[in-house]
């Protein structure tokens, strides 16, 4: 972890080769230099030449397009979960533009959903911006 601090790409390599890691540490210290190090792509392919992890390529690619597919739905849901209180709070009560920021800002989907019921039977959208702890 010191030498990736350095940049010392070189140093990491003999060390990883020295102790010999399994495929799993391999694929974790291409994980972690991926995410740590900002370095060009010729650079990563390079690390992982050295390493030995080519034939783990496919499976570490595979890996992050799933993680990034994970992920890209989960913000997905969260934007579809704030349209709908947004548009349920602007025709039932009107809505301000910093509202909806606060609304935009919260990322925990079950305030969201508590937030979206709550619309129903709320009497003011203070009520409601309350449920998501504004």
């Amino acid at each position: 972890m010191k030498l990736v601090a350095l940049h010392d790409i070189e140093g990491i390599t003999r060390i990883a080769v020295i102790i010999k890691l399994s495929e799993e540490e391999k694929i974790i210290l291409i994980l972690y230099l991926f995410y740590t190090l900002d370095v060009d792509q010729d650079t990563m392919q390079r690390i992982v030449k050295e390493l030995g992890g080519e034939e783990l390529m496919p499976s570490l690619a595979e890996k992050l397009i799933k993680q990034g597919k994970q992920q890209g739905k989960q913000e997905g849901e969260i934007k579809g979960k704030q349209d709908v209180l947004i548009k349920q709070l602007r025709r039932k009560f009107g809505l301000s533009s910093s509202e909806e920021k606060i609304i935009r800002s919260v990322t925990d989907e079950s305030k969201l959903d508590a937030a979206a019921e709550a619309v129903l039977d709320a009497k003011s959208k203070d009520e409601v911006l309350k449920v998501l702890g504004q």
